[in-house]
């Protein structure tokens, strides 16, 4: 009640009550404006609690309703009405708990999700190839190689149009959608460990990559739409992570089922261990289809992330066409070809070099470290302590350049010991020469989540628009796909180790100059125009409300 009777005083004029009605006194209502102004200000945020629980909402309609023309004000000010509402509704939303839904809507909680259908489809998948030849015996790692060639081909074909289909369909059911090939592509390796035929394993690799490049688009359309600019690093280092820790918890599972055989690995994983990965990716496939649809996910201060509806298919084909001619995603190209290149070298390495339980201990931790690259690039480029965008930016590209290219030139001179003509050394962590080549091989993986990390924020700095960057998404995992390929048919057609190491030093050489022109054309922000310039306003009216309450 105080507070109504203060509003009531102010919109009455003290040498008006009580007289006649005429016509108002500019001067006197410039100096009641002004005082109005000034006692708005001075509104508390305990008054407003205190009016908005003692008496219900019938005790906002005094703040709502315009003056009479008899209290000598003459029209309402515009921004007396504006100011009130917005400080209310900004402090309505600030104190009251959001429910559960509301919570679980939110860019935060999406990108978590995200992370759970990774850790459960994708780790598995990566844990499975890190051990090499997808977890059988050295003897099938041509046939793996040929299977993951299948899968990446595929995998670029739908990723180059993933963005499209994204776009159209909307990304639930593009990740939904996505799940599927993983569990088809692990019931092709239990199908070969039971006896079943060769070409199984193939065709499952050929279906993975089909659904991949749709999960992967969708995880890039929320990982680098939904978070807001100083967030995006972060957001990707919580789905990297949940990645990493998914596919090194996959590595556990052999591993305990070695380890409880008393340590004895023979050549190949247990079949208890492919039915401990397909039960994982089926809790994966239920998992993606609880994700949002982008219209009702909306940040903490209730700004919708989407504020642009997508094309139909045919102009978002279109659009895909049109990324050709866009200079600074082609730059990154040679990045986007680098980033799967390697994988084929380092997995059948580890095939080739280590024990079965060796190997399983090293994709487990290859996988694990990820956590600690992603987040530690993720600490320089959010850290607003460091610059604007294009100098942490830069001075991140650094800090990739120097770690990626030093690990390679180890890995170099480690392969330069060895030779695949050799007999395997089937190093053994009680074997001297374990030690080196395992914190190599750990270095590799932090390498792998450091680049992808910056590939992803670099693309994300580029635009803000959600269904630009899922065209960004498909076409970064589609070339990245195709590299992939390439890489897998080199090993499956018997090119010496030596050879694919020099060729993954030197795509990423190539690959850092570019990134760096790119990083250099990098915005203090992108909120400059368009929807982004209205998400900027709206941000900036929210943060001058809240500080209005809190001076208050």
């Amino acid at each position: 009640m105080r507070l109504i009777s203060m509003i009531r005083s102010i919109m009455t004029s003290p040498s008006t009550r009580g007289h006649a009605p005429g016509p108002p006194d500019p001067i006197r209502v410039k100096a009641s404006q002004d005082r109005s102004y000034h006692r708005y200000l001075s509104i508390t945020a305990d008054q407003i609690t205190e009016s908005m629980s003692g008496t219900g909402s019938h005790a906002l309609t005094p703040l709502f309703t315009p003056p009479r023309r008899d209290m000598g004000l003459g029209r309402p000010t515009p921004w007396a009405d504006t100011f009130v509402r917005s400080t209310l509704q900004r402090h309505h939303d600030m104190t009251s708990a959001p429910s559960l839904l509301t919570r679980f809507r939110t860019p935060l909680w999406q990108s978590l999700l995200v992370g759970l259908v990774l850790f459960c489809c994708p780790g598995m998948f990566d844990a499975i190839n890190g051990m090499g030849a997808g977890g059988q015996a050295a003897s099938s790692t041509s046939l793996v190689a040929k299977s993951n060639s299948a899968l990446y081909a595929c995998f670029a074909i739908i990723g180059f149009f993933g963005g499209s289909v994204n776009n159209t369909i909307g990304p639930r059911w593009t990740l939904f959608i996505g799940t599927f090939g993983y569990a088809v592509y692990v019931g092709s390796l239990w199908c070969l460990d039971r006896g079943g035929p060769e070409a199984f394993v193939i065709a499952g690799g050929a279906l993975c990559g089909l659904s991949a490049g749709l999960l992967w688009t969708a995880q890039g359309f929320v990982v680098m739409s939904y978070p807001r600019e100083h967030e995006k690093s972060r957001h990707f280092a919580y789905q990297w992570s949940m990645l990493g820790v998914g596919a090194a918890i996959g590595g556990l599972i052999p591993f305990a089922q070695i380890m409880r055989n008393g340590g004895k690995s023979g050549d190949k994983v247990s079949t208890g261990s492919y039915v401990g990965f397909f039960i994982v990716i089926c809790v994966g496939i239920v998992a993606s289809f609880f994700l949002a649809d982008p219209a009702v996910v909306k940040h903490k201060d209730g700004t919708p992330v989407t504020t642009t509806k997508p094309m139909n298919f045919r102009d978002e084909f279109k659009s895909v066409c049109g990324l050709v001619f866009d200079w600074k995603i082609m730059a990154l190209a040679p990045a986007c070809l680098a980033s799967n290149w390697f994988y084929a070298y380092q997995f059948s390495m580890n095939a080739f070099y280590f024990s079965l339980r060796s190997r399983t201990l090293n994709s487990m931790i290859y996988w694990l470290t990820q956590v600690f690259g992603t987040f530690g690039i993720s600490a320089i480029l959010d850290a607003t302590a460091l610059g604007d965008r294009r100098r942490r930016g830069i001075i991140g590209l650094a800090v990739i350049s120097i770690f990626v290219l030093a690990t390679w030139s180890g890995g170099a001179a480690f392969q330069s010991t060895f030779s695949e003509h050799n007999p395997s050394p089937s190093s053994d962590w009680t074997d001297s020469n374990w030690a080196g080549p395992f914190v190599l091989y750990v270095l590799y993986g932090m390498a792998d989540a450091m680049y992808q990390s910056y590939c992803y924020w670099l693309m994300g700095a580029i635009t803000n628009d959600p269904w630009t960057l899922a065209r960004y998404a498909g076409f970064y995992k589609g070339l990245q796909s195709a590299g992939g390929a390439l890489s897998f048919g080199i090993s499956a057609a018997g090119v010496g180790f030596m050879r694919q190491l020099i060729v993954c030093f030197v795509l990423q050489g190539v690959s850092l100059p570019l990134m760096f022109v790119v990083a250099k054309t990098v915005s203090k922000t992108n909120y400059a125009s368009g929807e982004d310039a209205e998400e900027k306003t709206r941000m900036e009216v929210g943060e001058k409300d809240a500080a209005v309450i809190s001076v208050a």
